[in-house]
């Protein structure tokens, strides 16, 4: 974290962003993610001001810069409105498919104007996110950590016997 605990501030100073950590069900940090369980990514902001519609955008990449993974508040319906004070936006990501790994973080916040969006902050590669193989397939089985890929995807497989040709 960066320094006064303060990751990335608005230009304007009125909006903070303190951190951007997966939280359990009762609220408390976690040091990683787990594939296959549902995450909870809590952005931790202060406000000054009173943002009455706000997106909040968090890109997870690779290591290597590519973009795995977007969470954004508006394209998924919700409506954010932010009073003064510090607070916790939670993001909600049923059983988590990214892989065993590091990814890198930028957070965005917005505004919704008459005319559009405008950004108040933007924190590109602002802190990382560690996940931990999870039963993902809830089979008992954990996914091989060499298997690569960025995500697990639900499947089902089965024998079709004695066709002719697919």
């Amino acid at each position: 974290n960066a320094a006064n605990g303060v990751l990335a501030r608005s230009p304007d100073g009125t909006l903070e962003l303190l951190s951007v950590q997966p939280i359990n069900e009762e609220g408390n940090t976690m040091l990683a993610a787990q594939s296959g369980r549902d995450l909870n990514l809590a952005i931790l902001v202060r406000t000054t001001v009173h943002l009455p519609r706000v997106i909040v955008s968090v890109g997870i990449n690779s290591l290597y810069d590519i973009r795995v993974a977007v969470l954004h508040s508006d394209i998924t319906g919700h409506n954010l409105s932010l009073p003064p004070g510090t607070h916790a936006i939670v993001c909600r990501v049923p059983h988590f498919p990214l892989s065993v790994g590091t990814y890198v973080m930028d957070v965005k916040v917005y505004v919704k104007e008459s005319f559009g969006q405008k950004v108040v902050l933007w924190a590109p590669r602002v802190t990382t996110l560690t996940v931990e193989a999870g039963d993902f397939y809830n089979t008992g089985n954990l996914p091989s950590p060499n298997w690569g890929g960025f995500c697990y995807l639900q499947q089902q497989w089965k024998v079709e016997y004695n066709v002719e040709q697919c």
